[in-house]
């Protein structure tokens, strides 16, 4: 079993970044969903597909990197707590993983949250994408 702590809340925190905060947090739900059960996947895989068919041409890029995520099973990458993670969380099919129970749970105040803080996000998030034990289902 893989245990993937709570990213710990920006330091500065406006409504842009509370909003991908929470984004952050939904996605670390789901990357432990796949954990548990690596055939959600292929659920994925059929949102990526289905999204592409409307999509405009700059969201087809992102498509392509959550693709490359998907197949390389690359979680960091998608927990990345960098400005390209939260861009790539906003064309993210992670969250089509999640019931609405914990979609409102992950979205409530996160004032009200307890996180694990890290000494140091960047240097965990540096390291995690050089070995995680996370990285593969």
């Amino acid at each position: 079993m893989c245990d993937i702590p709570d990213p710990p809340p920006p330091a500065n925190f406006e409504n842009h970044r509370r909003q991908d905060y929470q984004s952050l947090l939904m996605h670390v739900e789901a990357v432990r969903l796949l954990h548990r059960d690596p055939n959600l996947i292929d659920r994925l895989r059929a949102s990526l597909e289905r999204w592409r068919e409307t999509a405009d041409p700059r969201t087809l890029r992102l498509f392509d990197q959550w693709q490359q995520i998907i197949e390389l099973r690359d979680w960091p990458s998608a927990l990345s707590p960098s400005e390209r993670g939260a861009q790539l969380r906003q064309a993210s099919p992670m969250a089509t993983l999640l019931d609405q129970q914990t979609r409102m749970q992950e979205s409530r105040p996160t004032s009200n949250r307890t996180v694990k803080v890290f000494d140091d996000v960047n240097a965990r998030d540096s390291a995690s994408r050089k070995k995680s034990s996370c990285s593969v289902i």
